[in-house]
């Protein structure tokens, strides 16, 4: 990931006009959607782990190569750090270029598995994190995809029920505000965008994206003083 990345180009301007119908739609009905066995599999595996480490969550939804749930198990050493991805030879990657990493930090695991039947598995059984992070990609920039977009996926409501901390990070302001328009239309929370620091990124992308001279924003939704502070100094 070396190559300089490209700035998002979009057709649409402003948060999406019917992002409000899309996420009323998705409250008065049930996501029905069927859920591998293979989900399934994965999830049982991970309650297993939970009764082990019998610590509290947190959840890295997309990490990548394991990068960010690596750094964050060492920020938050007394909880229990899950990294999904979909994709294995991403999760692959991760522990062929950083071993050392995963052995130093044993209170993390990185599975791969779909997000969309994770995250539905964990609100099903009231599984609950402590802070949620979504750190990069997901953009889907043109307009008629915006359904694509996390914060305008039927998921969405269902995702917000796992934790009262979230944070996520872009490198598309536009996708920032929506999401941030999304919480508050879904939830009545209202959160803040920020800019990342330059300084110590922790996903290959967020790395890619400050080298290449973008800006990186952070939407936090009702964040405590805690990871407030934890992300402030130590990324």
């Amino acid at each position: 990931m070396h190559k300089n990345s490209p700035q998002i180009c979009s057709n649409q301007q402003g948060v999406h006009p019917d992002l409000g119908r899309i996420l009323k739609r998705y409250q008065e009905s049930d996501y029905i959607a069927p859920i591998s066995e293979r989900s399934r599999q994965t999830y049982e595996m991970l309650l297993e782990e939970i009764e082990h480490f019998d610590m509290p969550l947190i959840l890295d939804s997309g990490c990548g190569n394991g990068e960010s749930t690596v750094t964050l198990g060492k920020m938050f050493p007394e909880h229990f750090v899950i990294g999904i991805d979909k994709s294995h030879h991403r999760l692959q990657s991760g522990r062929r270029i950083f071993p050392e990493l995963h052995e130093q930090c044993d209170n993390v695991i990185a599975v791969r598995a779909e997000l969309v039947d994770l995250w539905r598995l964990f609100a099903d059984d009231g599984v609950f994190f402590d802070y949620h992070f979504l750190l990069y990609q997901n953009p889907w920039p043109k307009k008629k995809h915006v359904r694509r977009r996390w914060h305008a996926h039927p998921v969405f409501p269902i995702m917000l029920e796992l934790s009262d901390s979230l944070t996520m990070r872009t490198n598309w302001h536009l996708y920032a505000q929506e999401f941030c328009s999304a919480l508050e239309l879904v939830s009545g929370v209202y959160s803040t965008i920020q800019t990342v620091p330059q300084h110590h990124p922790i996903t290959p992308f967020e790395r890619k994206f400050l080298a290449s001279g973008h800006t990186c924003y952070e939407v936090l939704a009702k964040l405590p003083e805690q990871a407030d502070q934890a992300l402030n100094e130590g990324i």
